[in-house]
C-alpha cells in the first residue's frame, strides 16, 4: 500500500511538472508574438522618395543677353588693349620708372586707344554721351604721350593726333566721327607689339 501511495504521488508531482513547462512554453511563445525584435528594421515596397524642392515652372526660360556683333568686336580689342596696358604698367613699376619715362608714353597712347575704341563701341551701342565723352579723353592723353614720348614711339603718337584732329563730336556727326577713331584704333595698333616687348625686356 506504502509503494503504490509513492507512485501515484510521483505521477501526480511530473504531471504538475509537465504541466507547469507547458505553461510557461506557451506563454513564452505569446510573449515572442507580441513584441519585435529590437534593431529589426521595417522595410516598405513599392515607396517612392518625395522632392521637396519646388519644380521651375514650365515653359520659362531666361533669355541670354542679345549683343551686337560689331559691339562684341570692338569688346575684344579693348581687352586687348588693357591686356597689354597694364602689362606694360607693371613692367615700367617693377623697375621704378616714373611717369615722365619716355616708355610711359606708350601707356598713355594705349590709354587713347582705348578710349578710341570705347567712343566706337559706345556708338554701336547707341551711347552717344560716353562717345563723346571718350572722344575728348582721346585727343587729352594723346597730347600727354607726345610730350613725353620718343621713338619709334613717338612717330606713332603723332600719327594719331594728326589723324584725330578736328574729330567731330560722335553725337552731331556720328559716320565722320566713327571714320576718324576707326583710324585712330588702326593707327596705335602697333603699340600693342611694342608694349609686349618692352614688357619682356626685348
Amino acid at each position: 500500500m506504502r509503494f503504490q501511495r509513492t507512485a501515484q504521488q510521483i505521477r501526480a508531482r511530473a504531471l504538475n511538472t509537465l504541466l507547469s513547462i507547458l505553461v510557461l512554453l506557451a506563454f513564452a511563445l505569446f510573449a515572442c508574438a507580441c513584441t519585435s525584435p529590437a534593431g529589426t528594421a521595417i522595410h516598405t515596397t513599392g515607396s517612392t522618395a518625395v522632392s521637396l524642392a519646388l519644380p521651375l515652372p514650365t515653359g520659362t526660360t531666361v533669355a541670354p543677353p542679345t549683343t551686337h556683333p560689331e559691339s562684341k568686336k570692338y569688346l575684344d580689342m579693348l581687352k586687348q588693349t588693357y591686356d597689354a596696358t597694364n602689362e606694360l604698367s607693371r613692367t615700367l613699376e617693377s623697375r621704378g620708372a616714373s611717369v615722365t619715362d619716355p616708355d610711359a608714353a606708350a601707356i598713355y597712347a594705349l590709354r587713347a586707344r582705348a578710349q578710341a575704341i570705347t567712343a566706337r563701341r559706345a556708338m554701336v551701342d547707341g551711347n552717344y554721351e560716353l562717345a563723346n565723352e571718350s572722344t575728348q579723353q582721346l585727343r587729352k592723353l594723346l597730347t600727354q604721350a607726345q610730350t613725353i614720348g620718343q621713338p619709334p614711339v613717338l612717330e606713332i603718337i603723332e600719327t594719331a593726333l594728326a589723324t584725330s584732329t578736328d574729330i567731330a563730336e560722335p553725337s552731331t556727326h556720328s559716320q565722320e566721327a566713327a571714320a576718324v577713331l576707326d583710324a585712330v584704333i588702326n593707327d596705335l595698333a602697333p603699340l600693342l607689339d611694342e608694349a609686349a616687348a618692352a614688357a619682356s625686356g626685348s
